[in-house]
């Protein structure tokens, strides 16, 4: 069986002869594995529905075709479809510790589509499948606010922007203390202190962490810090603006993601 036929025959199996689909091409390095290593082709069962993962495939001429991901689509009105196959992707997305893993251009068309020359390398989640990772955690008890984290921090993965990642991270401190800034203020302080890494970052911005991961979200989101005309203006090609905001992203990240974990994985 080549790999069209592969390809219609899973579609068929998982939504049934007649349907129709919502496929996307990935941008993402991700390789699902199993024990077969030829196979390319998974279907994952996630909030009720099926999703099917293709793995790159290579052509005749040594080209990488991108990773896509397709669902039946059932819902031509409300995107309900659409919905669920970006949960999919936020919850993948956190679960392999923050891989890139964004929607090029929806792919519905011939198989196998788009190419991919970019891509180098891969990355096979340590022997892990999407499925085992994926069953960790029961889905159909995640909130709102924790699916509205889950999109963020995937926002921030996917961004190029240092700015705009620290900002996405900084959301989820947002989402889950509700803008009450005495608690975020007090989570950031409390958990830095505790980090046995960045040490030297520590040192460097004494001991009121928040001050300084506040001002960082400012500068993130604004132009000028205040409503002064004649402030500093903030521009992300700046070498020493860049270099910091890239540091505090990492310390951000870290504390967005501990939040995270503790809402998944709830005893």
């Amino acid at each position: 069986m080549n790999n069209t036929e592969e390809v219609i025959q899973t579609r068929i199996s998982a939504y049934g002869p007649g349907y129709s689909i919502i496929d996307f091409a990935l941008d993402t390095t991700i390789l699902n594995s199993n024990n077969d290593g030829d196979k390319k082709i998974f279907t994952f069962a996630f909030l009720g529905r099926k999703i099917i993962w293709t793995n790159p495939i290579q052509d005749n001429k040594g080209g990488q075709y991108v990773q896509r991901i397709t669902i039946d689509w059932l819902d031509q009105k409300e995107y309900s479809d659409y919905g669920v196959v970006m949960k999919f992707l936020s919850a993948v997305c956190f679960l392999v510790d923050g891989i890139v893993l964004d929607v090029l251009f929806d792919a519905s068309g011939p198989f196998p589509g788009p190419r991919c020359s970019r891509k180098v390398s891969f990355s096979c989640l340590n022997g892990y499948e999407i499925d085992f990772l994926i069953a960790s955690v029961d889905w159909e008890k995640i909130s709102d606010n924790n699916w509205a984290m889950l999109a963020y921090y995937r926002q921030g993965v996917n961004s190029r922007s240092s700015h705009t990642a620290f900002l996405s991270f900084w959301n989820i401190l947002e989402v889950y203390f509700k803008r009450n800034h005495d608690d975020i203020k007090k989570y950031i302080n409390e958990e830095i202190e505790k980090m046995q890494s960045f040490e030297e970052w520590k040192k460097k911005n004494g001991l009121n962490f928040y001050r300084k991961l506040k001002d960082t979200r400012h500068k993130s989101a604004h132009v000028l810090l205040n409503d002064d005309s004649m402030s500093q203006m903030q521009n992300p090609d700046n070498p020493i603006e860049y270099i910091e905001m890239n540091e505090n992203k990492l310390i951000i990240k870290s504390l967005s993601e501990k939040i995270i974990n503790s809402c998944l994985y709830k005893k």
